[in-house]
């Protein structure tokens, strides 16, 4: 089981990513960034660019909000309970939940009712996780090389990894 902080942010940036790749979501790049503070590793990141596109319609936001909760999902599959929980997007500065909750508000009618709001990021998370479950040698090849990047000589560096999807696509066809 993983308890390496670095690899559960590099896992669920990979569901981002693979999420956005299988569903023809736009983005500039994944990002892993570790940084050391008093002694203790801070690890996070994002995919930076996924944009909503000016008009998007249902459709459109429904993928974009399958993205966001592709990192969640992908996480869920290496610890159980693999159960949704709303409680996962609630910290303070949890950007997932917040920009969930942005998409949701842009839907035609606005989903806006606090039970209705949570009924819809489960039903993204599930489809989230059948994406990452379908993709899932892609999203653990996009996280091993995350992994590899900021961990060179097999020690945690401070580090920011950006891979573009140019990058990705070479990584992935290397793999087959």
């Amino acid at each position: 089981m993983i308890r390496n902080p670095a690899q559960i942010a590099a896992v669920h940036e990979s569901g981002h990513a693979v999420a956005a790749l299988h569903l023809g979501v736009q983005f500039a790049a994944v990002e892993l960034k570790i940084e050391g503070f008093n002694g203790t590793w801070y690890c996070g990141g994002r995919l930076k660019g996924a944009q909503l596109p000016e008009q998007a319609d249902n459709q459109r936001l429904w993928m974009q909000l399958v993205v966001i909760m592709a990192g969640y999902a992908s996480v869920s599959l290496l610890f159980p309970p693999t159960d949704f929980s709303v409680r996962q997007f609630t910290d303070t500065d949890d950007r997932d939940y917040g920009a969930a909750v942005d998409i949701l508000g842009s839907m035609q009618p606005p989903v806006l009712n606090p039970r209705e709001l949570e009924a819809a990021m489960e039903r993204a998370w599930h489809d989230a996780r059948r994406v990452v479950e379908a993709s899932w040698r892609r999203m653990t090849t996009i996280a091993d090389e995350l992994m590899r990047l900021s961990h060179p000589n097999g020690e945690t560096t401070a580090c920011h990894i950006v891979l573009t999807p140019q990058d990705l696509s070479r990584l992935l066809s290397a793999v087959g």
